[in-house]
């Protein structure tokens, strides 16, 4: 009973870290955009699809998205594995496993950031350059 309520905790305070780590980025996501509503409106103005402009405005994202796979999933596989190796009753734990969370994550921070890009994407571009 008391490891059953353990593991709901640390269950609620992973779901609470995701949820603070995505809150994070769409501040970021959206202080981007707002720096860049200029540039998106006069790309918009000269032609520019929706897509390109979600292409360019997420494309710093996903790079740095991928870095951060590429240095956490092997650390994540060993350590995860070292502790699993403390239990008498182990579990094979692979690398499907871990592909499957990170494919969760990189769902969530997409979503996070193409919200952003694509409302400066669809916004009028005559509002953002009416002072000019």
């Amino acid at each position: 009973m008391v490891m059953r309520d353990l593991y709901r905790l640390i269950g609620f305070i992973a779901t609470l870290a995701v949820i603070i780590a995505c809150l994070g980025l769409m501040g970021i996501a959206s202080f981007n955009v707002q720096r860049r509503t200029k540039e998106i409106s006069i790309r918009k103005v000269l032609g520019a699809e929706v897509s390109s402009i979600l292409g360019l405005l997420s494309k710093e994202f996903v790079v740095l998205i991928g870095i951060a796979t590429v240095v956490s999933l092997p650390i994540a596989y060993v350590l995860s594995n070292l502790w699993l190796d403390t239990f008498a009753y182990r579990i094979n734990f692979g690398m499907g496993m871990m592909v499957l969370g990170l494919g969760f994550i990189a769902a969530i921070a997409l979503l996070t950031i193409g919200s952003q890009s694509l409302k400066a994407a669809l916004a009028n571009p005559v509002d953002h350059l009416h002072d000019e």
